[in-house]
């Protein structure tokens, strides 16, 4: 909403002074951020969300959550959500898009948030088995409305099990930036095929090696060992073929140059 308002002094000069402001069914939303791409089975789950007000400001109070399993239901070709595969890589939407319309299942955990002055508050839940989950958060707004937002995570287990997550393209990182000699690992992998996957790993436009992945997982976690020529970061590319369809993800990773520091001074023109 766009307010103007003009007016004349005393002198008869227009004066003129606009202000926007946002509207919207609720005042208030929720931010969900887990504090890792993934989890692994015996890790205490860590979830961040930020309460807003729709002018995006910090939103203080209380928040409810539950956290569900998600039905066993077939995964949706690319097609059927609407992201036609055209002959090259393109945007693929992520966990929450993909699987939206997959029901609840089992409600596992549930409980409540506070949300300090700076609209965060920290969600910590006991580890669970691998699979796919969905947290729910709940509020109400100053009038009484309730707000829901919803957030889509994944457990992994080990390499040598499937992860169950029915879902078309699967590539989650467990952490954005790495360092040399750490082990990066990542979820990969489509609902929708065998298991077999090449994979490519690529240091800019800089080709660093090809990797089959073989096995009867379709969706598995996989550990790539952060080597010097992925220093400056690194990509990591996969794809499978089931029928005439192909199916595939990247993710890029952060891997820094902390050894190199940039120091910056300014001193002032005038003494």
């Amino acid at each position: 909403i766009l307010v103007e308002v003009e007016g004349r002094d005393s002198g008869g000069r227009t004066i003129q002074t606009q202000q926007s402001y946002k509207a919207g069914k609720n005042a208030i939303y929720f931010v969900i951020e887990p504090k890792k791409g993934f989890y692994l089975e015996k890790e205490t789950i860590e979830i961040e969300s930020n309460r807003l007000t729709i002018n995006d400001t910090a939103a203080q109070g209380a928040s409810s959550y539950e956290v569900f399993t998600l039905a066993d239901t077939p995964a949706k070709t690319l097609t059927k959500i609407g992201y036609n595969y055209r002959g090259y890589w393109g945007w693929i939407p992520p966990l929450d898009v993909q699987l939206k319309d997959v029901p609840n299942g089992k409600s596992v955990a549930r409980g409540e948030i506070k949300h300090g002055k700076d609209g965060i508050g920290t969600t910590r839940l006991s580890p669970l088995p691998q699979g796919a989950y969905r947290i729910i958060l709940k509020s109400r707004d100053q009038w009484g409305t309730e707000v829901e937002q919803r957030k889509i995570f994944v457990v992994a287990k080990n390499i040598e099990e499937a992860v169950p997550v029915n879902a078309t393209s699967v590539t989650l990182v467990e952490k954005n930036e790495y360092k040399i000699g750490d082990v990066a690992r990542f979820v990969i992998g489509s609902g929708l095929t065998s298991g077999l996957y090449h994979l490519e790993l690529w240091a800019g436009k800089h080709f660093l090696r090809h990797q089959l992945i073989e096995g009867n997982q379709p969706v598995r976690l996989i550990e790539i060992p952060v080597t010097k020529e992925m220093k400056g970061g690194f990509t990591l590319r996969w794809f499978g073929v089931k029928e005439f369809d192909v199916y595939y993800g990247q993710a890029t990773i952060s891997v820094p140059w902390k050894e190199k520091k940039l120091n910056v001074f300014l001193e002032p023109f005038n003494k």
